[in-house]
């Protein structure tokens, strides 16, 4: 595999892609659960994994899933797809602005997390203050 390949998940009931942005340390293969799409230079990786993971794109795909335990995807569904190309700049736009937003997205997730957490901790240091001021309270 190399940078700008696009992986994508065949089995299961989602098809989630993820373009490969860095030369991996080492070599590695690809499972029969993963197909790997090498985009021609008109077609940037990180556009194609952010069309495929698309809403209406995922709905499509489901279409065309084989069952038999677990939903499998026939790779005829990923060569099928109609994808509109913007010219390459645009698609490298579209494609940085996806992954700032799941960036954003996972950073608000974990702010919300330590969120609660410190609003769990100040409240069980607050009620067990207040069980200690009652119990020194009492005669």
């Amino acid at each position: 595999m190399q940078p700008g390949d696009v992986l994508v998940a065949l089995r299961g009931p989602v098809n989630s892609a993820a373009a490969m942005r860095d030369k991996l340390p080492q070599p590695v293969f690809a499972t029969l659960d993963l197909a790997v799409l090498r985009p021609h230079v008109q077609l940037d990786g990180g556009y194609l994994a952010w069309f495929i993971n698309l809403p209406t794109t995922q709905t499509a795909l489901a279409g065309q899933r084989v069952s038999g335990g677990v939903p499998r995807l026939p790779l005829s569904a990923l060569a099928s797809l109609a994808l509109s190309l913007p010219p390459l700049e645009a698609q490298r736009r579209i494609a940085a602005v996806s992954d700032l937003s799941r960036e954003e997205a996972r950073i608000t997730g974990t702010l919300l997390r330590l969120r609660a957490t410190l609003l769990q901790t100040t409240l069980s240091t607050v009620a067990s203050q207040a069980a200690q001021e009652a119990i020194s309270c009492t005669p």
